[in-house]
């Protein structure tokens, strides 16, 4: 070799008396078996050679490295154009490679996490909320195949514009602040039929190289119904545990259900009568304070909770009994909340 610079010198990590004056692939064993066809086609032909990137073992510094280079072999031709020399350029690229390597290593595991995640998730893009990304889990919960991904999430599934979705999404691309919704009961068109399902789900926004919000990722579970009933029957348990009567007004008829511990207590099932019909079994001084009572615990401000002692007369012993409504519409709803929530 007859010339040789700086920079050949720290890629080939061998001291320049090593290189000049000697036959290349004496100083250069461990790329012989790459690229002495290379270099001999580029002799014979005058045509130039190169490759990129490309992966090799080299000895540098007295150690083996895996490295990823650039090389070129250039003929250099006399005016009649026959080749009499050649220029080896060589360029080290180990560490661009290396540091791509790892993002694509990361990128692979961030996809691998989100398509094989036992959670449903998907990533919307852009104002018109389209869906970017969704493993099997959140399209299982959709009922509709891989085709809609790319599509706006609101002409691919159209029943979810009469939810609160849209501008959940549009507020955390507005503002950054994660989203999140707990037994969310939610419609979806499944086989040409409304389903409705209850799911807990988060929005978290995304940012690009800039700092910008460009999308949203959600991660949602579903409630299942059998885990919803299994908390009332849970609850009807706990109730029968502890001998408790247990009846509710239906707002919208005015009437009665009854448990039929309850029944037992009032003599007779009231449920085919409005609950003011049945006022006249309660003693005639509790009459009026359990009706205001009552009317109380229907304003939706009271949040259904009212704390009465009122005494009953059997309609055929009259035998009278006290009884003790205290915070019993709080206490079931707590315990249904505290069986679903996660």
């Amino acid at each position: 070799m007859e010339i040789v610079n700086d920079s050949f010198i720290a890629v080939a990590g061998k001291p320049r008396k090593k290189i000049l004056g000697n036959f290349y692939w004496d100083t250069f064993p461990e790329a012989r078996s790459y690229y002495e066809s290379a270099l001999a086609g580029a002799i014979s032909d005058g045509n130039p050679y190169t490759a990129r990137e490309a992966e090799r073992k080299v000895i540098r510094n007295g150690r083996q490295e895996t490295v990823y280079i650039t090389l070129v072999y250039a003929p250099l031709k006399d005016t009649a154009g026959k080749v009499k020399k050649v220029a080896v350029w060589v360029m080290d690229n180990t560490l661009q490679v290396s540091q791509r390597q790892k993002v694509e290593e990361s990128e692979k595991f961030a996809r691998t996490v989100f398509y094989n995640s036992p959670v449903a998730k998907l990533v919307y893009t852009g104002p018109e909320m389209f869906l970017h990304q969704a493993n099997e889990k959140m399209l299982e919960i959709f009922g509709k195949g891989d085709s809609i991904i790319g599509m706006p999430i609101m002409e691919a599934a159209p029943e979810l514009k009469e939810t609160h979705l849209f501008g959940a999404y549009t507020k955390v691309l507005s503002t950054g602040e994660i989203h999140t919704q707990t037994a969310a009961r939610i419609m979806f068109i499944k086989n040409g039929l409304p389903y409705y399902g209850y799911y807990d789900y988060t929005y978290k926004p995304l940012y690009n190289a800039k700092g910008r919000i460009y999308g949203v990722i959600c991660t949602e579970e579903v409630i299942a119904r059998n885990k919803l009933q299994e908390a009332e029957q849970n609850m009807r348990g706990a109730v029968e545990l502890a001998q408790l009567g247990t009846w509710s007004i239906d707002v919208a008829s005015n009437g009665l259900i009854y448990s039929e511990r309850l029944i037992e207590w009032f003599g007779y099932d009231p449920a085919a009568q409005p609950y003011n019909e049945v006022i006249p079994i309660l003693l005639e001084e509790d009459q009026q304070r359990v009706a205001k009572a009552v009317a109380w615990g229907l304003n939706p401000e009271s949040g259904g909770i009212y704390d009465e002692i009122y005494t009953v007369i059997h309609p055929k012993t009259g035998k009278k009994r006290i009884l003790l409504l205290e915070k019993i519409e709080k206490w079931l709803r707590d315990y249904h909340k505290d069986k679903i929530d996660p």
